[in-house]
């Protein structure tokens, strides 16, 4: 179906589906700072530029943009597996999503529980992570993120799957 084209009124439940429900796969990015209060526990707090999904209107001539960023709290379970740690996280996220609709700008805010789960690999002060995030509702959709990161430890002397800080 062309949303540029498409008749309202003869609209039935797939073309609604084929023209709102959309994975639109956009590249952010991620800052965090934690601490590693045991080998099993750990606390992060960051933030995520989700980046930018487009929509296409069905009503005008104009696609609804959306931008959403989250800042999240995460209390973090690890479970060591050999040369590498396993890793649960859960806590609360605050969304902001900017953007237009049909030629209608919105700025909102939600406060939701979010997770998250993925696997690290730590080698001296280096760590190697994969992981999935979801953020709860924003004004796109669903936020969900994949993500593989490089860490640095600052503490030198300790590997970094055991330093308390990184």
């Amino acid at each position: 179906m062309d949303p540029k084209h498409a008749d309202v009124r003869n609209l039935n439940a797939r073309d609604i589906r084929d023209l709102v429900v959309r994975n639109d796969l956009d590249f952010g990015w991620k800052g965090m700072v934690g601490a590693r209060i045991s080998p099993r526990l750990a606390f992060e707090a960051g933030y995520t530029d989700l980046g930018k999904a487009t929509v296409p209107s069905i009503t005008t001539r104009q696609a609804s943009v959306a931008r959403t960023k989250a800042f999240t709290a995460f209390g973090v379970g690890m479970m060591p597996v050999g040369k590498v740690d396993l890793f649960a996280k859960a806590g609360p996220v605050r969304s902001e999503s900017t953007g237009r609709v049909d030629g209608t700008f919105f700025d909102s805010s939600q406060r939701r529980i979010g997770y998250g789960a993925g696997v690290q690999l730590a080698r001296r002060r280096f760590v190697m992570r994969v992981e999935y995030e979801q953020f709860g509702n924003g004004a796109a959709g669903n936020l969900h993120a994949i993500s593989l990161g490089f860490r640095m430890s600052l503490h030198r002397g300790q590997p970094a799957s055991t330093l308390r800080a990184y």
